[in-house]
């Protein structure tokens, strides 16, 4: 009996920390973007990293100009943690960002 009882409440334990562990690594509702390029971000997409496609222009309100940071609302994403990121600024530069942790530093820095 005593055993049995060891069993159950070492499973407890284990089941409150994979649900503490899991709370911690939640996507948050939004991300805050800081721009430390020499251009302005006029288009930015997230998409999680397994996805093909890039999803929609996070910036369409405004573009987002040297050492400016703005929140982007991100609750309409799921699929994990992780997410490729690509810009494209003013002057049609482009670049991408791979497999950001938007769980654990909801923070992107574009340099």
């Amino acid at each position: 009996m005593m055993r049995r009882f060891c069993r159950i409440a070492a499973f407890a334990l284990l089941a409150a920390g994979l649900t503490a562990a899991a709370q911690a690594q939640a996507l948050p509702d939004s991300v805050e973007i800081q721009n430390r390029r020499t251009g302005t971000i006029e288009d930015l997409r997230l998409s999680p990293d397994f996805e093909s496609s890039w999803g929609y222009n996070r910036l369409r309100a405004a573009p987002l100009a040297p050492g400016a940071s703005a929140r982007i609302p991100v609750d309409d994403l799921r699929g994990g943690c992780y997410f490729d990121v690509k810009v494209r600024q003013k002057d049609g530069a482009e670049a991408e960002y791979w497999s950001l942790n938007l769980c654990s530093r909801p923070i992107i820095d574009l340099e």
